[in-house]
C-alpha cells in the first residue's frame, strides 16, 4: 500500500476536532514529503507507518510556525529557558532562530523524536538516515514557505482561549495535548491509559469496559502524568502555550492547579451552595453544588462520604471524573490509622547523622544486599524484624537516595559502578560501556529525583550515545543534553 496522508490524518491532531479550510493544504504537504523520500535510503530501512507518522508531524509542525499558534514556540522557549539553548543536539545561530520559521535543526529534532518513540530505544541524534530524511523535508518545507496558507483559527483558538471559561473544555485541550498534539504526544499514552483504566475499575468497581471507567480515566490522566519532551504536565505545556501567544493571566491561572487523584472523603456538611469533605490528610475541601445538581438532600443525608477526585481550577475546586458515594465512615478511618502507624521517612536524629556522615549528600553506596541490610537497620534505624527478603538479598552495586527526613529511601540496583563520586568505592567496577547511559534512558532503574540530583552534580561523565567512548563526540553530545534526554524519555518517571 502506497504511503498517504489524508485530511483525516491533519485533523484528528488538531485540538478537539477543529477543521479549518487550510487542512486539505497540509494533509497535501505531507504527501509531497513523503514523495520527496521516496528513492531514500530511508524509505528502504523505515517503517512504513513510522513513515507517514514523520510525514503528519512535520506538516503539523509546518502548519503550526505558520500561523505562530504557540506550540513549537513553547518548545523552544521552555527549552532556552532550562538549558540556555532553543534546541537540543543540534546547534542554531541563536540570533537568526525564529520560532516562526522553519529551521531544518526543528525537523531534524521531531524526527529524532519520533523514531525513538516508535522504538522505544534511545537513538543517535545524528543517525544519517534521520539526516537525510530531514534534508528531503527541509528542501519541501523551504519551498513552501512563502506560499502555505495560514490557519487563522489554529492560532485564535490558542489567543481567545475561550476554554479558559469552563473547566470541562479546558480539560479537553489537556487531554489533546495528552494524546492528539504532535509535539506533546507518545506512544507511552497507551500504556498509561491501560494501567489508569485499570485502576479506576478497581478503586469504583467499574467493569472493564465501562465508559464511565474510561472517562475517568482520560480524566485523571491529564492531570496526573507528564507529556512532552519536556516532561512537563499537559497543564503546564498549556501555560506555556497561553504565554507564547499573549495570555500570560490565563497562563497563570493554568500554573495554579492543584489536582488531587481519587481518594477517600468524608462527608462533613452541605448546603444549597456546597459540600463539605475532608480527606484523610485533614484538609476540607467546599465543593460547589454546581458540580453535584443530581444530588439531592436526602440522598446527602443517607451517604457518609465518597471516593472521588478533585482539581482546583481558577479558585474553586471542580469533581473530576466519576465518583462514588457511600458509607465511607470505616474506611476513612482505616485510611488514617494506616498512615498514623506507617508514616513515611527517617527518625530525625537518623537522617540528621546520615547528612553528617555524608557531608550532605543525600547518596550512600553498597557492594550488596548485606550491606543495604545493615545500613537501614543501624543507621536508618528499622528494626531487623520488620525486614523481609526483598530484591535486595540478589544485588549489587546498590545506590541509595534518602531526599529527606519525611520521604522514602529510593533504591538502584546494579549502577553504584558507573557514578563517579568520591565517596563512591564501586565507580568503574566491572563497568559496561552502556552502563551509564541505560541509568539515565530505563525508567525503572532509578528514582526520578535520585537521577536529577546525579545529572545535576556531573555524576554520569560515561553516559554517552555511543558504546565505544573513543567517540568524543557522541559523549560530549550526550553530556551537554543529558537532563533533556532525561526529560524526554523518563517523561513522568523524570
Amino acid at each position: 500500500m502506497p504511503l498517504h496522508v489524508s485530511v483525516q490524518d491533519i485533523q484528528r491532531m488538531h485540538p478537539i476536532g477543529m477543521e479549518s479550510t487550510t487542512d486539505l493544504y497540509y494533509a497535501k504537504l505531507g504527501n509531497q514529503l513523503l514523495k520527496s523520500i521516496q528513492r531514500t535510503e530511508a524509505k528502504r530501512e523505515f517503517d512504513s507507518n513510522l513513515l507517514e507518522i514523520m510525514a503528519i508531524k512535520t506538516a503539523l509542525y509546518f502548519e503550526d510556525v505558520i500561523c505562530d499558534s504557540g506550540v513549537w514556540r513553547s518548545f523552544v522557549n521552555k527549552h532556552k529557558a532550562l538549558y540556555g539553548k532553543s534546541l537540543p543536539f543540534y546547534p542554531v545561530d541563536e540570533k537568526d532562530y525564529f520560532a516562526d520559521e522553519p529551521h531544518k535543526e526543528d525537523i531534524r529534532y521531531l524526527l529524532w523524536e519520533a523514531l525513538r518513540d516508535w522504538e522505544q530505544v534511545l537513538v543517535h541524534p545524528k543517525d544519517e538516515l534521520l539526516e537525510e530524511i530531514a534534508d528531503k523535508f527541509y528542501e519541501v518545507l523551504d519551498a513552501e514557505f512563502e506560499k502555505a496558507p495560514i490557519n487563522e483559527g489554529m492560532r485564535q483558538f490558542f489567543e481567545e482561549a475561550t476554554f479558559m471559561t469552563d473547566f470541562i473544555r479546558m480539560r479537553e485541550v489537556l487531554q489533546w495535548l495528552w494524546m492528539s498534539c504532535y509535539l506533546t504526544e507518545g506512544h507511552h499514552k497507551f500504556d498509561i491509559a491501560e494501567e489508569m483504566i485499570d485502576e479506576i475499575c478497581e478503586k469504583l468497581h467499574f467493569e472493564y469496559q465501562d465508559p464511565r471507567a474510561i472517562y475517568a480515566a482520560f480524566s485523571q490522566m491529564v492531570f496526573r502524568y507528564k507529556c512532552g519532551p519536556l516532561a512537563l504536565y499537559p497543564s503546564e505545556w498549556l501555560a506555556q502555550i497561553m504565554e507564547a501567544v499573549g495570555n500570560q493571566p490565563y497562563a497563570e491561572i493554568l500554573r495554579k492547579i492543584d489536582y488531587r487523584k481519587y481518594e477517600v472523603y468524608l462527608l462533613e456538611g452541605y448546603n444549597t451552595l456546597s459540600i463539605q469533605l475532608r480527606n484523610t490528610q485533614d484538609e476540607l475541601f467546599i465543593i460547589s453544588m454546581d458540580g453535584y445538581s443530581d444530588m439531592s438532600p436526602e440522598t446527602l443525608r443517607k451517604t457518609e462520604g465518597c471516593v472521588a477526585s478533585f482539581v482546583r481550577f481558577n479558585g474553586r475546586w471542580e469533581p473530576n471524573g466519576m465518583d462514588s458515594w457511600g458509607n465511607f465512615r470505616k474506611a476513612y478511618e482505616d485510611i488514617k490509622e494506616h498512615q498514623k502507624r506507617y508514616a513515611i521517612g527517617l527518625p530525625p536524629k537518623n537522617y540528621e547523622q546520615l547528612m553528617n556522615d555524608s557531608g550532605g549528600s543525600p547518596l550512600f553506596y553498597f557492594r550488596n544486599g548485606k550491606e543495604v541490610r545493615e545500613f537501614i537497620n543501624k543507621r536508618v534505624g528499622i528494626p531487623k524484624k520488620m525486614m523481609r527478603p526483598t530484591k535486595l538479598d540478589d544485588e549489587e552495586f546498590i545506590v541509595a537516595y534518602v531526599p529527606s527526613v519525611s520521604e522514602s529511601i529510593a533504591f538502584a540496583y546494579g549502577v553504584a559502578n558507573c557514578v563517579k563520586d568520591p565517596r563512591n568505592p564501586f565507580y568503574g567496577m566491572r563497568y559496561h560501556d552502556d552502563d551509564a547511559m541505560m541509568l539515565v534512558a530505563e525508567t525503572d532503574i532509578c528514582d526520578g529525583a535520585m537521577l536529577r540530583y546525579m545529572i545535576q552534580h556531573q555524576m554520569l561523565p560515561d553516559a554517552s550515545f555511543c558504546e565505544n567512548h573513543e567517540d568524543k563526540e557522541s559523549l560530549q553530545l550526550a553530556q551537554d543534553n543529558l537532563d533533556f534526554i532525561a526529560r524526554t524519555v523518563r517523561r513522568e518517571k523524570y
